[in-house]
């Protein structure tokens, strides 16, 4: 899983992009500091994982635009961290998918129903199983 941290300041953002592997194991995919956010001129520091570290100093005049100056680089080409992104996107993605396919069929077997409507006609017994929460251990199959 994919965790941007950010810790915004009154003059700065701090920021670390987080592949987690499991509660206590984790890859650093890149860490930074935007400092001097509204004063004349500020600094951006980025330190992707494995790359040259980039450091620029410009104008920052508040936190909208040094929080772009953090997403522009993480996404960067070059620089960026858009592949480990795009794998949290999808594997977020795909548990969605899988979490709907599961809730459908509890209410379809559960209750007879879809979104309320009846599917089955009046003559369908509920499985009470389904709707409770061992019936979603018994259809992912433990």
């Amino acid at each position: 899983m994919i965790i941007l941290v950010i810790n915004c300041g009154s003059s700065s953002i701090k920021y670390q992009l987080l592949d987690m592997k499991n509660d206590d194991v984790y890859d650093l995919l890149a860490k930074g500091i935007v400092e001097k956010i509204g004063l004349e001129t500020g600094r951006f520091q980025y330190a992707p994982a494995g790359k040259d570290k980039v450091v620029k100093d410009l104008p920052i005049p508040d936190h909208k635009v040094g929080m772009k100056l953090v997403l522009d680089a993480l996404v960067d080409k070059t620089n960026g961290v858009l592949k480990s992104f795009l794998d949290g996107f999808g594997m977020g993605c795909g548990f969605t998918l899988a979490m709907l396919t599961i809730a459908v069929i509890r209410e379809l077997f559960g209750a007879g129903t879809i979104l309320g409507v009846p599917v089955f006609g009046e003559g369908y017994e509920p499985m009470l199983m389904m709707i409770l929460p061992p019936g979603a251990f018994i259809l992912i199959g433990y």
